[in-house]
């Protein structure tokens, strides 16, 4: 069952349609609710009032995939570090490496990922990191991607 968030409601009833190749920007300022809007347009929440219709059959938390920063807490159990814990390699030896997360060699030669693949996730500068979650999403084959907070630093 997909959760409503009952407290929370918009200025206004969402009617929103996603037609095939289109490209949204939505765009506010920190704590607006584009993250909020983004999942529930994945799936993850129900509308309680107002409507999102898709251009596609699938179920939306099928279809539909989400890349932030924090998708990478769900790769590996970065909770316990600490950011400087990457320049402490002794520290990080239970953290995966690029090559037990991605399986696919095309995808390596396509985006130029075979130097990254011997290092270790917590390695990874925030544009290799965002580079490799892309990649990831990639290969599930989504029918919609949606980027939060893509230029976050």
């Amino acid at each position: 069952m997909v959760p409503s968030i009952h407290k929370l409601t918009f200025l206004q009833s969402l009617v929103w349609k996603i037609n095939k190749d289109e490209i949204w920007s939505v765009i506010g300022r920190n704590g607006s609710g584009k993250t909020l809007l983004a999942e529930i347009l994945a799936g993850k929440y129900n509308l309680i009032e107002g409507e999102i219709t898709y251009c596609f059959s699938e179920k939306p938390e099928k279809a539909i995939k989400i890349v932030s920063f924090q998708s990478v807490y769900s790769l590996a159990n970065f909770r316990e570090s600490y950011y400087q814990q990457r320049f402490n390699h002794t520290e990080t030896d239970y953290l995966p490496l690029i090559a037990d997360l991605l399986c696919s060699e095309q995808i390596e030669q396509i985006f130029s990922m075979e130097k990254l693949m011997s290092r270790k996730l917590i390695h990874l500068s925030s544009g290799e990191l965002r580079k490799f979650l892309t990649i990831r999403i990639l290969l599930e084959h989504p029918r919609m991607i949606i980027f939060d907070n893509p230029f976050i630093v």
